[in-house]
């Protein structure tokens, strides 16, 4: 899947002829849907949720959570932006990111947006030990990285309910990689929707709607886990 690449915070390169049309989001998330989830062994499911920044990935987790009785534990990854408010992430330095990946292995360290992000190995393993499921959010250009023989993944991409609300919501959080994340973004959503086959690192797509997340979840729990809860 080809992307963009661009990086100018300040004037970002989306051509005014792409055109997205909210309708097709739906028939997208269907088409990169498979029939049936991934077969998965017991102690070793992984969930992976990719989408947009902002597309209310954290919001799902929680339905989710309350759903399946907290069984989906988010293992805390480290990065070195900003700390935000009710952050579901832990801001450190520079040079104490650099020390711990020195000290211990990570499942994978993304660049992102001018900011590192990584998650400690022992974080997802301890998760596992403990009889809870491991979630996290990941970029889906990424997902071939983090593949390894003792996880079996489950990758949900998520569509914004349309790309106006979504854009709107991004751009309000004023933060200084919005217009960054919005290239990427509306470039990645435009890839999916014009693609000639479906993505292969997607096992189930969804349109997550606003104040609708629970409907979502719910798919989410039936496909994955078979919890009808109808």
């Amino acid at each position: 899947m080809e992307l963009l690449q661009h990086t100018d915070i300040m004037h970002p390169a989306v051509p005014e002829t792409w055109a997205f049309d909210d309708i097709e989001l739906q028939s997208t998330a269907q088409f990169h849907s498979k029939k049936q989830p991934p077969v998965f062994r017991d102690q070793h499911l992984f969930v992976v949720l990719m989408g947009p920044s902002s597309v209310g990935k954290s919001t799902l987790i929680a339905e989710l959570n309350s759903i399946l009785g907290n069984k989906l534990v988010y293992p805390t990854p480290l990065t070195t932006r900003d700390a935000r408010i009710n952050d579901d992430k832990q801001s450190v330095s520079d040079n104490y990111f650099d020390a711990v990946t020195q000290q211990e292995p990570f499942l994978h360290i993304n660049h992102l947006y001018g900011a590192k992000y990584g998650v400690p190995l022992w974080t997802v393993r301890s998760i596992i030990s403990k009889g809870k499921i491991p979630i996290l959010d990941f970029p889906l250009q990424s997902i071939p990285e983090i593949r390894r023989p003792e996880f079996d993944f489950v990758n949900i991409y998520l569509f914004p309910q349309t790309v106006n609300i979504w854009k709107n919501k991004l751009l309000s959080l004023n933060r200084n990689s919005s217009h960054s994340r919005l290239v990427s973004g509306l470039s990645e959503l435009h890839a999916l929707m014009h693609a000639m086959t479906p993505e292969q690192n997607i096992d189930l797509a969804i349109v997550n709607k606003e104040h609708q997340e629970r409907i979502g979840a719910q798919h989410i729990a039936e496909f994955v886990f078979g919890l009808n809860q109808n």
